[in-house]
Formats: C-alpha cells, sequence, structure tokens
C-alpha cells in the first residue's frame, strides 16, 4: 500500500481538537492499515519504552518503526528530522500525525484495555498536564539510559 500523497483526494480531516501544532501537520493520501508509532531507535530508553507497547500491543494494532530506518518510513508523511529527534510521533489510521504527548490517546485506545487510560485524556487541564510531563521526560531521557545523539540535544 502507497502512502504517497494523492492531489486529488483533498485533505485528511484533522479536527482542530486532534490537530498536531502546525510544525508536525502532515497528510497522507491513503493512510495506515495500522497506527504507525515513528520513535528514536538509538534511543535506550525510547527503546524500552516500545519494548512494552510490543509486549502489551498482541493484537498488532500499532506498528513501530524507528526514524533513523528510512525504509520503514518509505510512504510515510516527511517529519523533520529535527521533530522526530524531540518526540515520538504517531501516524494515525486516519492520516493525522500526531506528536508527543498528543499520541498518547489514540496509542492507547489501540491497545488491549487502553481505552479507559485514554478515556482520562478527556478531562480538563489533562492534555496539558500530560504534555508537560511529556517534554519532561523527553528532554531529561538521557538520565534514563538513553545513549543516542539526540537525547543529549538542547541539554
Amino acid at each position: 500500500m502507497s502512502l504517497v500523497p494523492d492531489p486529488d483526494s483533498g485533505p485528511v480531516g484533522l479536527t482542530a481538537r486532534d490537530a498536531p501544532p502546525p510544525a508536525d501537520r502532515a497528510r497522507v493520501g491513503r493512510p495506515p492499515a495500522t497506527g504507525v508509532l515513528i520513535y528514536d531507535g538509538d534511543c535506550a530508553f525510547c527503546g524500552r519504552c516500545v519494548a512494552l507497547l510490543r509486549r502489551w500491543d498482541r493484537a498488532g494494532r500499532l506498528r513501530m518503526v524507528p526514524f533513523q530506518d528510512p525504509a520503514a518510513l518509505a510512504g510515510l508523511p516527511a517529519i523533520p528530522r529535527s521533530a522526530l529527534e524531540q518526540a515520538m510521533h504517531l501516524v494515525r489510521t486516519d492520516g493525522a500525525v500526531l506528536a508527543g504527548a498528543q499520541a498518547l490517546p489514540p496509542i492507547l485506545g489501540l491497545l488491549p484495555f487502553g481505552a479507559p487510560f485514554a478515556w482520562i485524556f478527556a478531562f480538563p487541564g489533562v492534555p496539558r498536564i500530560a504534555a508537560m510531563v511529556y517534554r519532561r521526560i523527553a528532554r531529561n531521557r538521557h538520565r534514563f539510559g538513553c545513549g543516542s545523539r539526540s537525547c543529549t540535544l538542547g541539554r
């Protein structure tokens, strides 16, 4: 299946509520059949988190690919490397691209028994708090045994 944007297909539906910030917006002509989580494959901390997600995702509803693998990224929206180095990105099945904490509710929604955790994000203030916590962890992942060049950027 090709994810090359089709200029005749029109924009993929992003709502103001679920759209990522402008720098992280991307559209896909034909969305992936499963959600695609793009992460830092050189980061040991990120790798441990992905290993947990793989064990949780028994149904295989989430494809996880490191941003360092060009073949795995082929056909996905072009996301600047600097953005990929700062946060995970999820390409949803509807084609929307979400970054960082914004990706958590749809990721949880794809996982067995994850929906109740995703529902928590509907409470006022929770997405903002989750974004602050995500940014703090992302900025300090070098303290969790990251080992990647990306982990030391911006320190």
